[in-house]
């Protein structure tokens, strides 16, 4: 898993130039599916015997599935040997908050622990921004909380109405802060919803719910979310449900693309190898 793990890491920079796992590889299979209200594509890997399995979302206002970032993505977890069930869900690609959206999630779940070649005691969901939130609330559903293997967030928020608040003040805490013009366009399109609404897509709603473990990731100069977001979650979290709690400087939100001095870079790049290859292991069936 180490090898393969530094294999991976050109696909989730998307760096140009040759894919060192296409060398090691057989290329995946990708199937279309409709799961809710959401469309999806089932990524499974060559070869036979049980792998373990991963539900992605890229949250609101994301990139679309068949974007060659997202693709690639997908590609390189399977190439790994994952599952990989990338979910789009119609409400968020255009950019509105629904009350259904983690039922989405906790569907695509249940699609994927029911596919044969899955071995259902080895799934995780990954969320990217606002998808991590919902990943989370997914992740309480009592039809699927005890068996979540592990939670990837990725630059979530912890509350809506206090990332609603932060927008309207442009500060967080004693921070001055100039909220992303996409932050600030997707929650004045949703706010029309009510408070009450928003609390109920928040994750500080129900942490106490939450029975997985949970990587928390975050940009420490995140311009989408604040930072103190996913570090309310980790402190939130017990510690038997906190997996960890990591800041990076490398990612630009939730691509690992910012230019950085090289010696940062190298510490970075290093911090996100290990990081990656302690995810990944809770995945692998034979673990």
């Amino acid at each position: 898993m180490a090898v393969l793990t530094a294999f991976l890491l050109p696909d989730l920079f998307n760096a140009p130039g040759p894919r060192p796992l296409v060398l090691v590889s057989g290329a995946p299979t990708r199937v279309e599916l409709r799961i809710g209200s959401a469309d999806a594509d089932l990524y499974m890997p060559a070869g036979g015997g049980r792998h373990g399995g991963l539900v992605v979302t890229a949250g609101v206002h994301p990139l679309d599935k068949r974007d060659p970032v997202l693709v690639r993505l997908a590609d390189g977890l399977s190439r790994v040997g994952l599952y990989v069930l990338l979910v789009q869900s119609d409400a968020l690609m255009a950019d509105r908050f629904e009350p259904e959206e983690p039922r989405n999630l906790v569907l695509a779940y249940q699609r994927l622990a029911a596919e044969p070649g899955v071995d259902a005691r080895h799934i995780g969901m990954l969320g990217f921004s606002a998808g991590a939130s919902l990943a989370f609330l997914a992740a309480t559903d009592p039809a699927i909380r005890d068996e979540v293997r592990e939670l990837v967030w990725l630059g979530g928020y912890y509350d809506a109405n206090e990332l609603a608040d932060e927008i309207e003040a442009h500060r967080y805490g004693d921070t001055a802060w100039e909220p992303h013009p996409l932050t600030q366009m997707v929650f004045e399109k949703n706010l029309s919803n009510g408070r009450a609404a928003l609390a109920a897509l928040s994750p500080k709603s129900r942490v106490g719910d939450f029975r997985s473990r949970a990587w928390v990731l975050v940009d420490r100069a995140d311009p989408l979310v604040p930072y103190v977001h996913s570090r309310e979650l980790a402190a939130a979290l017990p510690p038997a449900h906190l997996a960890g709690y990591v800041e990076f400087q490398i990612f630009e939100h939730v691509q690992p693309t910012k230019a950085l001095p090289p010696a940062t870079f190298v510490t970075e790049l290093w911090k996100l190898t290990t990081t990656v290859w302690r995810v990944l292991v809770p995945l692998d069936p034979s673990n």
